[in-house]
């Protein structure tokens, strides 16, 4: 009788240890599951402003999360500056992924650097990315995602005011010269189309729909005017 209940006893420490190692196992396997990473793949260097561009990384997710994509400002010290976006996409759905795996997406680029970027001065600019699963954001793992625009002032090619213009009073686009143009589209400073315009035998085009902002007009021949309402 003796014999039989501790062999009982030793049968019964036996299941509990088989039962404390599952469970470590579980645990571990989880907390290996919950690691979420995010590494550059494609980033462009170089974007054309009011243009669309793919962006490619590897990420690994413990549950289905979101994705924003920014390009942001960087002081002269190189230090990002948390003042807006120059372009961004944001609440982009992201499957879990257990292992890594590659994302792709697109991203509008703002039609034109906002003023106040270049009132302060900044001059480069970089990609800020990051994917957040629940409350836990985990931001692009890699060297400095940079970009520059082309296309930007300076680089410009405008529409000759003697040919169209923007008349700010009566928010209307003066067409001077029919024919120079065939159609356009207006863009606001996050690159989103906001308004297209066909041009063939216009003379005034009404503006009045679009909010006060900045605006860029972009002609059928990359011909630009950059106008405020």
């Amino acid at each position: 009788m003796y014999l039989n209940n501790n062999l009982k006893k030793k049968l019964i420490m036996m299941n509990f240890t088989k039962k404390i190692l599952l469970t470590a196992t579980l645990v571990a396997t989880s907390f290996g599951y919950a690691q979420d990473t995010m590494t550059a793949v494609d980033f462009p260097t170089s974007v054309a402003l009011g243009s669309t561009q793919t962006v490619k990384f590897n990420y690994t997710a413990s549950a289905d999360a979101t994705c924003e994509i920014q390009i942001v400002p960087l002081d002269a010290g190189g230090n990002t500056v948390y003042d807006g976006a120059m372009s961004y996409k944001t609440g982009i759905p992201v499957p879990a992924a257990a292992t890594t795996t590659l994302f792709t997406t697109t991203v509008n680029i703002a039609a034109a650097i906002p003023q106040k970027f270049i009132d302060a001065g900044y001059t480069s600019y970089r990609w800020f990315t990051w994917i957040k699963v629940g409350d836990v954001t985990t931001y692009l793992q890699s060297a400095t995602q940079y970009v520059s625009f082309t296309g930007g002032l300076g680089l410009e090619s405008f529409v000759n005011p003697s040919e169209m213009y923007v008349n700010k009073a009566t928010k209307s686009l003066v067409v001077n010269k029919s024919g120079v143009y065939e159609s356009a589209s207006v863009y606001d400073v996050t690159g989103k189309t906001v308004m297209n315009i066909k041009l063939t035998n216009a003379s005034n085009v009404d503006l009045s729909k679009l909010t006060t902002g900045v605006y860029i007009l972009v002609t059928n021949d990359n011909k630009k005017i950059k106008f405020m309402l």
